[in-house]
């Protein structure tokens, strides 16, 4: 989370708590104070509109259709002001030194409605915070695939969910045929293609990237023999719509499919009878504190 996004909320949630309460306050009631409070706060603790906007259509969301009272809400903000694992990534990337040797900004974590642009409610809920792979598990999955006898020139390596671009970076530096970002996100891709622009001009025989700024679901896969790596980028709904249209594409075009994903596999995958897993690559990077990433790599099978 942003510095100016956790100092809002500090001041949001004491603001919350100032605010006369009571039991039998409905939602238009609410809401009234809620947007009186948004109001009163714009250009006092903050001068980024669309990080109230973003938070505002949160809110009402949370009140109006999950039935949230003052205290629900107080809640629900302090427990993004304290995220598990947050402080661990920003110890991580601290010592990662991807961003300073080629001068790129690929280590941050970001929430969806954290982002300079208009976020809606459907991609506030079903789209994932931004969070780096850590370099070097990145670099363990893509030469793990060389062992498994997978020739990089033939397949096409797709970052679901790419952010700012540190994996396709990484994936330049092996001979794929061509690499391809999937985000949703104007504002993360508009610094994607700056890092890309950055990274090039330290590593010019890296291979040519694609960002492609668009819903997932709208994504439409090259038939070609494919490698997708994904690290938490949405939710089970919306991970079993995608999974099911790579399975469509996969009866249409047979091609050879790899499936790399950073902690936990989506359960459509798991459930498939087209994809097999055929390894778990360990890392040292810690998460939350209590236990190791690994990299769970899925096959297509030729069944």
């Amino acid at each position: 989370m942003r510095q100016e996004s956790k100092e809002l909320f500090t001041s949001l949630i004491a603001e919350l708590e100032r605010l006369p309460q009571s039991p039998v306050m409905d939602k238009e009631a609410i809401m009234a104070a809620i947007d009186k409070l948004f109001s009163t706060i714009s250009g006092k603790y903050t001068d980024d509109d669309f990080l109230l906007l973003n938070l505002k259509t949160v809110s009402s969301h949370y009140i109006n259709d999950q039935n949230l009272g003052f205290a629900g809400l107080i809640e629900l903000m302090k427990s993004r002001l304290h995220v598990t694992g947050l402080r661990e990534l920003e110890q991580r990337e601290a010592t990662d030194e991807f961003d300073a040797k080629y001068g790129t900004t690929t280590g941050i974590s970001i929430e969806q409605f954290e982002m300079p642009e208009n976020v809606s409610l459907e991609r506030a809920l079903n789209c994932g915070r931004h969070d780096p792979t850590p370099s070097k598990a990145m670099q363990l999955s893509l030469s793990a695939l060389a062992g498994l006898g997978v020739n990089y020139s033939d397949f096409v390596f797709i970052d679901v969910g790419c952010g700012l671009g540190r994996n396709l970076l990484l994936a330049s530096t092996y001979s794929f045929k061509r690499i391809i970002g999937i985000e949703i996100s104007k504002f993360l891709t508009q610094v994607c293609l700056k890092n890309i622009d950055l990274f090039s001009r330290h590593v010019p025989k890296a291979g040519e990237i694609e960002v492609k700024c668009l819903n997932a679901l709208d994504f439409v896969f090259p038939a070609e023999s494919l490698v997708l790596y994904f690290y938490n980028p949405f939710p089970k709904a919306v991970s079993d719509q995608f999974i099911s249209n790579l399975l469509e594409f996969h009866q249409r075009h047979p091609v050879k499919i790899y499936l790399i994903f950073l902690g936990f596999a989506f359960p459509a995958v798991e459930n498939s009878k087209v994809f097999e897993l055929i390894t778990v690559v360990p890392t040292n990077e810690t998460i939350h504190g209590e236990r190791t990433f690994t990299l769970p790599i899925f096959a297509s099978s030729n069944r």
